[in-house]
Order: C-alpha cells, then sequence, then structure tokens
C-alpha cells in the first residue's frame, strides 16, 4: 500500500505507450526527427487521443540513460549521475508530468537553435537553491574539447523513473528535434479506453514505413502494476506464511490454556465448596493462566524486536519495529488467552462441590 501510494510525478490513467525502433533507413538524426514529428501529429489526429508525444525512454520502462553533466558554477563530481532523456514537445502533457517553472519545448526547439533543456525539481533545489534557475546552463561530459552547454527554460516535478521505490534522481530533458534517437518509445493520453487505440496507431505507423513494427504496447497503468509485481508476491507469501503461524499460535495458546484450566476442575470445586466466590476463583484462574500468556509475549516482542530486522529489505517506508504491527499482535494474544482461561473457568466453576470432594 505504502508503494502504491508514492508520488509517482506523473498520471499513469489513461495513457498508452509503445515502443520503436527505426532501422538503418533512419540513421540521420534529420531523418529520425522527420520521422517522429510525422507520426505525432497523425497520432494526435486520431479520435480519441488528447495528446500524443514521445521520449528516449519511458518511466518505468525497463531502461534509462544516465550521464555526467558539470552544471556551471559548480565542480564536476563523477559520483553524481543525471538521469538524462530526449522529449517531444508535448510529452509532459501526455505523462501529465507538471511544469514548475519557466516554460514548455515547443517545435521551434529544433536543430539549428539555441540548445535548451528542462530539469526537474531535484535538480533545481540541488545546485540552485533559493536561486532563479531559468538560464542557468550545464553541458556533458564527454571528449569534445569545446563541450556545448545547454540552457535551462523550465523546471517540472519529480518523476519516479527506474522504481517507485527508488527516490527521483536528478533528471535532464532535452528536446528531440535537438537530440532524437532511434529507439524511443511514444505515449498517448487518451480520453477513451487507452488500449483501444492499439490497432489504431499499429495502423498509422504501417502507414507512415510498413516495415517498422510496434512493440511493447503497454498502458502505464500497467507497467505501474508490473513494476510492483514483486513486491506483490513478497506481500501475498509473507502474509500466508505469517497467517499460518499466527493462527497455529493462536490455536496452541488457546488449547494449552484451556486444558491446563480444565485440569483444576477438581481444585476449583473444592475452592468452592470451602466458600470461595465465583469472581475470585474467576481471578484467580485467569490470572494465573493470563501471567503464563504475557510471559510468553513478553519473550515474543523481545525476540520479534530482534529478528524482524531482518526483514527490514523487505519493508517501504515501514519500520523493522512498526509499533501498530506489534501492539496489534500482543492484543490479539492477549485476548485469545484470556478466552481460553476463562470458557474453561466458567465451565468448572458450575461442577457441583460435592462431586468435586468425591472425586477428591
Amino acid at each position: 500500500m505504502r508503494v502504491q501510494a508514492v508520488q509517482k510525478g506523473f498520471e499513469p490513467h489513461s495513457t498508452l505507450t509503445m515502443s520503436l525502433s527505426l532501422d538503418q533507413r533512419y540513421a540521420r538524426p534529420d531523418q529520425q526527427i522527420h520521422f517522429f514529428r510525422n507520426l505525432i501529429d497523425r497520432l494526435s489526429a486520431l479520435p480519441g487521443v488528447q495528446v500524443a508525444g514521445a521520449a528516449t525512454n519511458m518511466p518505468l520502462g525497463h531502461g534509462e540513460a544516465l550521464s555526467w553533466l558539470t552544471v556551471e558554477g559548480h565542480p564536476f563530481d563523477e559520483k553524481v549521475f543525471f538521469q538524462t532523456c530526449s522529449v517531444t514537445p508535448r510529452y509532459f502533457a501526455a505523462m501529465g508530468i507538471h511544469l514548475l517553472e519557466g516554460r514548455p519545448f515547443t517545435d521551434d526547439d529544433a536543430t539549428g537553435r539555441p540548445l535548451v533543456a528542462i530539469v526537474n525539481r531535484n535538480f533545481a533545489e540541488k545546485y540552485f537553491p533559493g536561486q532563479n534557475v531559468l538560464g542557468k546552463r550545464f553541458h556533458f561530459r564527454d571528449d569534445n574539447p569545446k563541450p556545448a552547454w545547454w540552457t535551462i527554460i523550465g523546471v517540472v516535478s519529480n518523476v519516479r523513473h527506474a522504481s517507485l521505490e527508488e527516490p527521483p534522481q536528478l533528471q535532464a530533458y532535452r528536446p528531440f528535434w535537438q537530440a532524437s534517437d532511434s529507439s524511443s518509445a511514444v505515449v498517448l493520453r487518451a480520453s477513451t479506453d487507452a488500449i483501444s487505440l492499439v490497432s489504431s496507431v499499429r495502423k498509422e505507423v504501417n502507414t507512415i514505413d510498413p516495415a517498422l513494427a510496434v512493440s511493447d504496447t503497454r498502458t502505464m497503468d500497467q507497467l505501474v502494476s508490473e513494476s510492483t509485481a514483486t513486491r506483490r508476491l513478497q506481500t501475498l507469501l509473507l502474509s500466508v506464511f505469517a497467517g499460518v503461524a499466527l493462527l497455529l499460535s493462536l490455536v496452541g495458546l488457546y488449547a494449552l490454556l484451556a486444558y491446563s484450566v480444565r485440569q483444576r476442575t477438581a481444585e476449583i470445586g473444592v475452592r468452592m465448596a470451602l466458600g470461595a466466590q465465583k469472581r475470585d476463583v474467576m481471578r484467580l484462574v485467569i490470572g494465573q493462566g493470563a501471567s503464563l500468556a504475557f510471559a510468553g509475549i513478553a519473550i515474543g516482542l523481545v525476540s520479534a524486536l530482534g529478528l524482524t530486522r531482518l526483514l527490514a529489505s523487505l519493508l517501504f517506508e515501514v519500520k523493522a519495529t512498526d509499533a501498530i504491527t506489534f501492539a496489534s499482535v500482543a492484543i490479539v494474544f492477549c485476548v485469545v488467552a484470556l478466552v481460553a482461561c476463562y470458557i474453561p473457568a466458567r465451565r468448572a466453576m458450575r461442577v457441583d462441590p460435592m462431586i468435586a470432594l468425591r472425586y477428591e
């Protein structure tokens, strides 16, 4: 529940994604740009499509690009990596990624125009806290003796890219028309059922180039679900085994205490024959049984405090010593222990004292 409730940075509902890999016929950047411009325009005109965009890699799409950057006015740190991505002008709208400052990319941000970029909030806060990040620059660390500087024109919200359980990293986006790639993902935000657009998308791609094929067609909801599949399996298995263990423990506790009280049926009869009141006998029996149960619960809690740390790697935003879990389990055991003592003690008090004395 904690994993699924995190701020993803994008809106997955009603969003369709697919992958396209251009062949050697599109080796030049201008060919790639021309193809994706044409495709995005055609897809945007489809009925049921609100907005269309493309990116070199998608959040939770089992792929990411990491780069070294030098931010103007800051020393280069080889230990810091940046997630980089090239996106088309309407990609942020298609993904539901919010623009916080500045402007989005436009079709004018193309080859031959000044190099521009958009960064995420983490980037802006790390390198320019309390400052206006717009107009600041960075360049990629490569073998070029004269680096190309990219000017920041906007800031978007943080996106959990690699995994929902990993905090958002430093991210930098470039215009696809200035930094294209032959392998990219297309994303559509639909006003209808997103999966119903698959056939229309395939038809448009086939119209542009019959030799190309769309692959890895999924909704963002499916990507989110797949990203938590391992977590859900772990949770299911742990829940089943923990539930069975808890049930066996409760059954064993009840049976043991109930048997112990029934063994004292004659003693209870003798006490009542000698004038003991029912409430006194009940208090005695429950007190003795509960003291054993509480001692066991205390030992269990101390043991659990040490052993649950082994499960810390399986937890997300939940402490290994979660107070609610410890308290709820302890309360359940206490209730079962009291019931296990009360029911047989109540039955024993109904026994005729003379029968108990005769038995003695």
